[in-house]
């Protein structure tokens, strides 16, 4: 009798080769899905900090427009007021503009104040927290011949690292306007940058139109401005 010895067929299951392709394989689509989640949420904190700064900047655009859209106009141009000051620090814009404003909002509710206010704009710096910011100085004008150099200063908005005017006299832009007439039409440049940030900066700009004579009290003045976003 003989005897018969029957072969061992192997168990079905993965060959090494095929367990480190598969392991491989794995590790490729969990380095690019790691990939495009930091990718996503990079763009998403790039989108949330660009809209932050930007929300400070149309805040001060739409605030000097205001202001330039009710420039106070009188017969006799020694009267009027639209000074515009040149000035860079380390090398960048920080001009500032002055200017007479008619405004039915008082300064100081207990004082008698007319509806003719001097304003200022500027670039300001908190050096304790070394952060730079537009500064808008109001005082009410009593004597139109000379002004108002005091008044009360607000923080307008943060992160403005550059502030540039530009005056267009109907030929030529420039920086500075001293002349007792006013403009044609003014442009308004800001750069925003967050230095506690990794991000570049930001500019953003609009133009403002000055009407050329004396409009009623009772019109809407026209202004034009770019795109800032």
């Amino acid at each position: 009798m003989s005897n018969k010895q029957g072969k061992i067929r192997p168990c079905g299951g993965f060959t090494l080769v095929e367990i480190l392709l598969a392991t491989i394989i794995g590790a490729m689509i969990a380095v690019a899905a790691f990939a495009v989640f930091r990718s996503v949420t990079s763009n998403r904190d790039t989108l949330e900090y660009y809209a932050g700064i930007m929300a400070h900047g149309r805040y001060a655009l739409n605030l000097i427009r205001d202001d330039l859209a009710n420039f106070y106009r009188a017969e006799d141009p020694e009267m009027m007021r639209l000074q515009g000051v040149k000035r860079d620090i380390e090398g960048k814009p920080a001009d500032r503009l002055i200017i007479y404003v008619v405004s039915e909002q008082k300064v100081r509710e207990e004082a008698k104040e007319g509806d003719v206010y001097e304003v200022e704009y500027g670039i300001s710096e908190d050096t304790e927290k070394g952060i730079s910011f537009l500064a808008r100085r109001c005082g009410a004008v009593e004597d139109k011949s000379i002004g108002n150099s005091r008044g009360i200063m607000t923080r307008v908005a943060r992160y403005i690292d550059e502030l540039k005017f530009e005056y267009f006299d109907g030929q030529d832009w420039r920086r500075q306007w001293q002349q007792t007439d006013s403009p044609q039409r003014v442009r308004i440049t800001l750069k925003l940058f967050d230095a506690e940030s990794d991000h570049p900066s930001l500019e953003m700009s609009r133009e403002v139109s000055l009407p050329a004579q004396l409009q009623p009290s009772d019109e809407t003045e026209t202004m034009e401005y770019d795109n800032i976003d």
